[in-house]
């Protein structure tokens, strides 16, 4: 019997052995609750007959997040989403990069906080990334970050990245999700390892309170299930982020550059290949 790989894991847990029907905001999905997957690293992409990682976004959506911009003028060229999510000032709460690199009262940033906690002390349990936060609380607002919360870990000499969401889109979510935390732990395992020449890149550990699947997706999820799904090599070649919590020079050049410069760029970062 084939053995499946992680997203195929997640297509057949949102889908075909779904534990729910429900129906939030009147659509309907399919759905699975408080589910696990350990997902290697340098493999977050996928490909198949049906569908592939849409590399032109995953490549426009984190030179955006880096950018810090919580407007959505460039980016919506890439994705109409991001329009049904802004408030009345024509701002989201999601860019990512804005919540992680942003400086508290103190000074740090989350990604700052993480990189002097792990250089300071291996075996902290306080290298954490928060993404939502209490002032995403207000009913009017249409975009509550999905994402809670990441920590990273050193036990063993590997550095794992634990990501915790509260909701996760199996086709239109995950596809940039995964590659996005597989970034920043790729990302701060070359940060580390420069002090610390014996860390090794662990794993991603991907948690989720509700892993579901649109009705609209159904019938796109069983033909890549029939089809076969490959995961594709993504390798960076620098931080995106430095110890600093610094976005890497690279990519913001290219924030609000014409849309067909957008994969050059992607090249210019970050190695990929088909998994063999």
């Amino acid at each position: 019997m084939k053995k499946h790989n992680w997203y195929e894991q997640m297509l057949i847990a949102a889908h075909k052995d779904f534990e729910y029907t429900t129906e939030p905001r009147g659509m309907k999905i399919h759905e699975t609750r408080n589910v696990q997957f350990s997902i290697p690293p340098h493999y977050p992409l996928y490909s198949s007959l049906a569908r592939s990682t849409p590399l032109k976004y995953f490549a426009a959506e984190m030179i955006w997040y880096l950018s810090g911009d919580r407007s959505i003028h460039w980016i919506r060229h890439y994705s109409k989403f991001w329009e049904k999510l802004v408030n009345e000032e024509g701002l989201i709460n999601s860019n990512y990069g804005n919540l992680i690199m942003g400086k508290n009262e103190h000074g740090n940033s989350a990604w700052t906080w993480c990189y002097d906690s792990l250089i300071q002390d291996e075996h902290t349990r306080q290298a954490v990334l928060h993404f939502n936060n209490p002032s995403h609380r207000e009913w009017s607002t249409r975009d509550f970050p999905c994402t809670m919360y990441g920590i990273f870990s050193i036990r063993e000499d590997k550095l794992d990245f634990t990501v915790q969401m509260r909701s996760s889109d199996v086709v239109k979510g995950i596809t940039f999700d995964i590659p996005f935390f597989s970034t920043l732990l790729q990302s701060m395992w070359i940060l580390i390892k420069r002090q610390r020449p014996h860390i090794e890149l662990g794993n991603l550990y991907f948690s989720t309170n509700s892993l579901h699947a649109y009705e609209s997706d159904w019938p796109l999820i069983d033909s890549m299930l029939s089809s076969g799904v490959n995961l594709e090599i993504c390798v960076i070649k620098q931080p995106v982020i430095d110890e600093n919590g610094i976005a890497n020079p690279l990519l913001i050049d290219q924030y609000e550059k014409p849309l067909d410069s957008v994969m050059d760029s992607l090249e210019s970062w970050m190695f990929i290949k088909n998994r063999e």
